[in-house]
């Protein structure tokens, strides 16, 4: 995630800005290709200087469009969720650095296996599947969990994994970042998530947060986030699925 965010997030501010950079240099090629149309018309004293002059204007109208190209690709890309900077996920190595045989500080199994994930994920949507197996990014707010509650859900209760079912976030973490993805200042036990280092953008070094149990992908954790924690954990609501506080404390928490 994601991510991207405005109104407290840095990621979406730095989309902002990949975005702002991407128009300034687009509006610099255009401009340059101007200026070489209006220069080709008006006569010039020196032909083999305006020749110099054009051929530079030339190079760095072709050197601002690729950079705008890239950016733009890499903004979109990020945006969009696709993965296709060296972050395909094996399901294997996920659940081997998951929690084998190790149970939570709450008491909840952290184990499992490769074939129980590949059962999990069956009855997932496409797009489910794209972030919690390949780290993909959900669209800011159009996201909802695997059982249809909206990423601004504001009912009391917890959100769990989608793939895991591992308890992850309780709601009363959960702030308004005006990101749309759903924010958390905190998780529901430090050992429920992981973080691992995420360098899929080179120019923006990120801190990705996974599901102790399945190793599923969920989001990234940001340093701008409100009291307590000054953390903003920033998730894909299609990683997620919400349980009521009734039917948490009534059933879930026991199992």
């Amino acid at each position: 995630m994601v991510n991207p965010s405005g109104g407290g997030s840095r990621v979406f501010a730095s989309k902002a800005r990949g975005a702002k950079v991407g128009r300034a240099w687009s509006n610099k090629a255009a401009a340059e290709a101007t200026g070489q149309r209006i220069n080709k018309q008006l006569p010039s004293s020196s032909s083999s200087s305006s020749s110099g002059q054009g051929n530079l204007m030339m190079r760095r109208g072709v050197l601002s469009r690729g950079v705008a190209s890239t950016l733009a690709l890499v903004t979109v890309g990020s945006y969009l969720g696709f993965s296709t900077w060296g972050r395909r996920r094996e399901i294997a190595v996920a659940a081997t650095e998951g929690g084998s045989g190790k149970t939570s500080s709450l008491g909840f199994d952290l184990s499992m296996s490769k074939e129980e994930i590949n059962d999990a994920i069956k009855d997932l949507s496409e797009l489910s599947v794209k972030v919690t197996m390949n780290a993909g990014t959900e669209r800011a707010f159009t996201g909802k969990t695997v059982n249809g509650y909206s990423h601004d859900n504001k009912e009391d209760g917890v959100y769990v994994s989608a793939v895991g079912g591992l308890p992850l976030f309780d709601s009363k973490a959960k702030f308004n970042s005006g990101t749309g993805w759903p924010s958390f200042f905190a998780p529901i036990a430090p050992d429920h998530v992981r973080e691992i280092k995420d360098t899929s953008i080179f120019f923006m070094p990120r801190t990705e947060i996974v599901d102790a149990k399945s190793g599923a992908h969920l989001g990234h954790v940001f340093d701008d986030g409100p009291a307590p924690t000054g953390l903003r954990y920033c998730m894909n609501a299609a990683a997620l699925k919400f349980i009521p506080r009734a039917e948490y404390e009534a059933t879930y928490k026991k199992q």
